[in-house]
């Protein structure tokens, strides 16, 4: 079964392709904000401007440490600061260049290096992230402490660590992913080819109140626009889950096989792709009651990659999207409606939509 698509707004945007999966897409309820950060600068801009031919930022922030490119950073409500997350400390930066605070931990290069030139890069791909709360008072953030690996809360005027926990991880990088409810947060924490971890927490009455979801190897990829339920993937990609929050309990499981392998295009009746396919990284909401999800890196050899609508509650699958003209890469849902895809030969970032017919 085929369930068609139909293109909503679309704008030439080169750095669309972060936006899908580069972890550059922030949201705030309705309010969405594209973070591209090019040559030292995150550079801000509103995503429904965007689609509306504004394609200059709303604000931008010169980086600290210029030459350091990992870590996923965020920005206040307000867009009156930024927050970055760097090898050696998390810093927030006013668009005029001056830094509010500054708070330094363990170096998350796992080598012999020097520290001596601040704005040194040393060995390692490890990086951590944080993400300003949607009030805008506090930092949640994940470093690398003197002992273990730590999640933080910091006030957001002074940088005071308000909260902290240890956690289990060794980590290659980390997201968090704010619950719509404002109070809680997740992180999911990545650890290369050793798998992957995923932390809840509630900040309450000045305290923070955490705990783990790290017996299955799951990675939490979005949260139900109700906040009653949250998506998993397994780390190996071959199954999506949701769950009920914040119990955890999973509600329903769709497994790879339920996906038939792509087959090759050429129509060489000699040969059969008998190569499982498997779910890409990128999926979540499209509303509250569809999830997109996608196989294209599983797809890629053999022909078009495929993106397929599920129901958000049993997330059995209710077809193939078929778009209008040939779609790269897997797809960025929105939770309005929408989704995204990026074409990284053309630039172009469109938004699409289920067809009415």
């Amino acid at each position: 079964m085929r369930v068609f698509a139909q293109p909503v707004a679309s704008v030439n945007f080169r750095h669309g392709g972060l936006l899908i999966t580069g972890l550059a897409l922030e949201e705030r309820g309705a309010h969405r904000l594209a973070l591209i950060r090019h040559e030292g600068i995150l550079a801000v801009h509103d995503l429904e401007g965007l689609f509306n031919g504004i394609t200059a930022p709303q604000v931008s922030f010169r980086s600290p440490w210029s030459s350091w490119r990992r870590g996923v950073n965020s920005v206040s409500p307000d867009l009156s600061f930024a927050v970055f997350s760097g090898q050696r400390s998390i810093c927030a930066v006013e668009p005029d260049g001056g830094v509010r605070w500054e708070y330094g931990h363990e170096c998350w290069g796992h080598r012999e290096h020097d520290h001596a030139i601040a704005d040194h890069v040393c060995d390692g791909l490890e990086s951590g992230s944080v993400r300003v709360s949607d009030d805008g008072t506090l930092v949640w953030g994940h470093v690398r402490g003197s002992e273990n690996e730590e999640w933080l809360v910091l006030d957001a005027i002074t940088g005071r660590v308000v909260a902290r926990t240890p956690l289990d991880s060794v980590a290659a990088g980390s997201v968090h992913i704010a619950h719509p409810d404002g109070k809680h947060m997740g992180l999911s924490i990545g650890l290369g080819q050793d798998g992957s971890m995923l932390y809840w927490a509630r900040w309450e009455k000045g305290n923070m109140h955490s705990w783990d979801m790290n017996d299955d190897d799951r990675i939490l990829v979005d949260v139900h626009p109700s906040g009653t339920k949250f998506l998993t993937l397994d780390h190996n990609c071959e199954d999506l889950s949701v769950h009920a929050f914040p119990s955890g309990a999973a509600m329903a499981t769709v497994g790879d096989s339920t996906i038939p392998p792509l087959q090759p295009e050429d129509g060489d009746g000699d040969y059969e792709n008998e190569d499982p396919a498997y779910w890409d990284y990128y999926c979540g909401h499209i509303d509250s009651t569809s999830v997109i999800a996608s196989t294209t890196e599983a797809d890629e050899e053999h022909g078009e990659g495929r993106h397929w609508l599920l129901d958000s509650v049993t997330l059995e699958v209710r077809g193939q999207v078929g778009y209008p003209c040939p779609v790269e890469g897997p797809a960025r849902p929105l939770g309005d409606g929408t989704w995204l895809t990026h074409d990284a030969d053309s630039g172009q970032l469109t938004r699409w939509a289920v067809s009415a017919q």
